[in-house]
């Protein structure tokens, strides 16, 4: 007996503006696929920031329309539906992918979804690196969410074009679980997906059990306290973290956007690349750390990314299989891993971790364990108590879980290492 696929795994979708659906009237479906294929996909890149060249890899492109891929793209430039950045190689030689964008004209025109129907709803094939345990460890937790069969309803055809498209990834389990190719940070499907596609992920042991996702406040600018050297502006930005830092910067300067762009806008300026409301903002209160950051550039970047990742991806995964995956905080001691707690890990009632970057995917049941021992960690590096927030993905729901020192003595908290 074979399930019902759900009607969105039997289409291909996209989100293309108006001008390009007139420009293709007319032609071979084939074609017009192949177009609306290469738009959606700078659409989707660009989003956030379209006026930003963003890198495609060639190789999406001949995946999805062939080898001669480039005569599509030339004919899109020259309708103006999208702009290319063509220098891809630097002064020394070392390549990076082209850019692209969208053309002014394409980005005054409303968007509209069009559709094209699939032959055959073909499965799609997880591509995860498992080059180590902790890789395998958080395809064992990915392959505990599942998808709604019926989606929310999303607030335009882009976001519901986005929202489809991530929802057949998962009810495929095309994960793609994998390293970064320049830092330690762990990238994945569940990660990339849009937020506002998230409300349709369920956890598959038990639907009625909610997923929430976790965010460590202000991750990088806690970071920054490690490799700061004065003490009084160390003292000074530990006060500021006990706010709002992006939005408290922001709004100082006028700045009214979301505040995910706001936190992009601060990494801007942490990269060194950006002279920014944040730049200004850190030279006058916190002048030797701003001259540090305009030194390194890109390295702190790096730096602040690996240090995330050092407590995401590697401290807190081997923790909790070191204890061997149960949900139980049975861990205030030292833990040694067995052979036994190695393979316990993803099955039903062990805990239930995704890293998102600074923060992770879980269930209530078990936040406070996981919660407490990622602020230990950061406390650890940074000497400084970070507060976790968490988002009830099913009701919309936004609360703090911890914040403030903990009233326990540091020494009970549990150590992987």
């Amino acid at each position: 007996m074979t399930t019902e696929k759900p009607w969105w795994v039997k289409q291909r979708r996209f989100a293309i503006p108006t001008i390009l659906r007139d420009r293709i009237e007319g032609l071979p479906e084939q074609e017009q696929l192949f177009y609306c294929y290469i738009v959606n996909k700078v659409r989707y890149e660009t989003k956030e920031e379209p006026t930003r060249f963003e890198g495609i890899s060639s190789t999406y492109f001949q995946n999805g329309v062939g080898s001669g891929y480039r005569r599509y793209i030339d004919q899109l430039r020259d309708w103006r539906i999208i702009e290319i950045f063509e220098h891809y190689l630097n002064a020394e030689g070392h390549g990076f992918t082209k850019g692209y964008r969208p053309h002014r004209l394409a980005l005054e025109a409303p968007l509209v979804k069009v559709r094209f129907k699939k032959k055959q709803a073909q499965p799609l094939k997880d591509h995860s690196e498992l080059t180590d345990e902790v890789t395998e460890f958080v395809l064992a937790n990915c392959k505990r969410v599942g998808i709604k069969t019926e989606l929310a309803t999303q607030a335009n055809d882009a976001e519901e074009v986005d929202a489809e498209d991530f929802a057949e990834r998962i009810y495929w389990g095309q994960f793609n679980v994998r390293y970064g190719g320049k830092v330690r940070r762990m990238f994945h499907t569940i990660l990339e997906m849009p937020s506002t596609g998230r409300p349709n992920l369920v956890f598959k042991e038990n639907p009625e059990v909610h997923l929430c996702e976790y965010d460590v406040k202000s991750c990088h600018p806690v970071l920054l306290l490690q490799i700061m050297k004065d003490e009084k502006e160390k003292d000074a930005l530990k006060e500021l973290l006990s706010e709002d830092l992006y939005t408290l910067i922001a709004s100082e300067y006028g700045v009214a956007r979301e505040r995910d762009v706001i936190k992009k806008d601060f990494l801007y300026f942490a990269n060194g690349r950006t002279r920014n409301y944040f730049h200004r903002y850190f030279r006058n209160h916190f002048p030797l750390l701003t001259q540090q950051l305009d030194e390194h550039k890109d390295g702190v970047a790096a730096y602040g990314q690996n240090s995330e990742a050092v407590i995401m991806v590697d401290d807190v995964p081997k923790w909790l299989m070191a204890s061997g995956g149960s949900s139980e905080d049975n861990s205030l001691s030292t833990i040694k891993p067995s052979s036994s707690s190695l393979t316990s890990w993803g099955k039903p009632e062990s805990a239930f971790y995704i890293p998102m970057h600074d923060g992770w995917l879980g269930i209530e049941r078990d936040e406070l364990r996981i919660g407490n021992y990622v602020r230990d960690r950061f406390h650890h590096y940074t000497q400084f108590w970070v507060t976790i927030t968490k988002k009830d993905l099913a009701t919309g729901k936004e609360a703090t879980l911890l914040e403030e020192a903990p009233k326990f003595a540091v020494e009970r908290m549990p150590r992987y290492r």
